[in-house]
């Protein structure tokens, strides 16, 4: 929580802020690519040397958690938080303080479009990934291209990301992350008429839905700290920290919903009753990789039209704390 907060103490403008979660986008989707090779290397060299492989990937999964953990001690360390003394206040009691957040949630509509959007972008993503070896292996037949399919995803993440925040600095947050979900859309829609063995279809679709996806984190990362001075301004009550935490929380039980939803929906279609998936089943894992998520994604762009804050009224919101903070 204290890593997802930065953003709002570092820097109140906003096209910064779209670029410090662009990188973080860059950064994550970079380290997922790193962990995904670098952990069968090491296991690899570990075997090489008589062990047996599930000390291999015990020492792999030891090796990269270190280095994460050096990565986050350092930023930890290195990154100067601004002192702004009118941001020093009692820290309140656990009850006041969760009270505080859902009080500052219900009264800041930009910040419920949020989670709303997180929500939704979760669980219509998660629909893909959580269908994606199913998909891999008994639509298109090549279960060995399933490390290809999300290794390409994850890239055009990396590379899109820069586009996301370059496109917001011209527009708006809004109208990028609108973009990103039309975008994202499309490349799902393309992956329900991809048929095997061929992966042409799939690798096109994947990243396309790859791409426009990125908008999701970067542009979402970026207006959650516009939303809690939003709070701020109509509320006096500044929630920083809780806010991400809610988002955060918000973000990780949708994640929890996607794989109850996928796992009832494929049995609902009576997936593993036999050896071979039935067209039902079939059908089912088709829809889940393609049109329920693009739905969604089409969903939650309609929803986001509903956000209200853009770089004129950031702006406003800024000069009334400034004048607030001097009376």
């Amino acid at each position: 929580m204290p890593y997802n907060t930065l953003p709002v103490r570092l820097t109140t403008d906003g096209k910064a802020r779209s670029a410090l979660s662009g990188w973080r986008v860059v950064g994550a989707a970079t380290g997922g690519i790193l962990t995904a090779v670098l952990t069968p290397l090491i296991a690899g060299q570990v075997l090489a040397g008589g062990a047996s492989e599930g000390t291999g990937y015990a020492v792999a999964a030891l090796a990269i958690g270190a280095l994460s953990a050096t990565f986050l001690f350092a930023c930890a360390r290195l990154v100067g938080e601004p002192v702004r003394p009118g941001l020093a206040r009692p820290a309140p009691g656990f009850r006041a303080a969760m009270t505080g957040m859902l009080a500052a949630a219900r009264h800041n509509p930009p910040f419920r479009t949020l989670i709303g959007l997180i929500v939704l972008g979760t669980i219509g993503g998660g629909f893909f990934t959580h269908n994606a070896l199913y998909f891999m292996t008994h639509v298109i037949g090549r279960p060995d291209a399933i490390t290809l399919v999300l290794a390409s995803s994850a890239l055009a993440t990396v590379f899109a990301a820069p586009a996301w925040v370059i496109l917001a600095g011209r527009t708006s947050k809004r109208t990028s992350l609108m973009t990103g979900l039309a975008v994202a859309a499309v490349g799902y829609l393309l992956l329900g008429f991809a048929s095997g063995p061929d992966l042409l279809v799939p690798l096109i679709g994947v990243i396309i839905a790859g791409a426009g996806g990125a908008a999701i984190p970067v542009m979402l990362w970026s207006m959650v700290p516009d939303t809690i001075e939003h709070g701020e301004a109509e509320t006096g009550e500044r929630v920083e920290a809780r806010s991400f935490g809610l988002t955060t929380f918000a973000q990780k039980t949708a994640v929890g919903i996607t794989v109850l939803l996928a796992g009832g929906l494929l049995s609902l279609a009576g997936y593993g009753e036999s050896a071979a998936p039935s067209e039902d089943a079939l059908l089912a894992i088709r829809l889940m990789v393609s049109a329920l998520p693009a739905g969604i994604f089409i969903a939650t762009l309609f929803w986001v039209r509903t956000y209200p804050i853009n770089a004129a009224r950031h702006a406003e919101i800024l000069k009334q704390l400034a004048e607030r903070q001097t009376r």
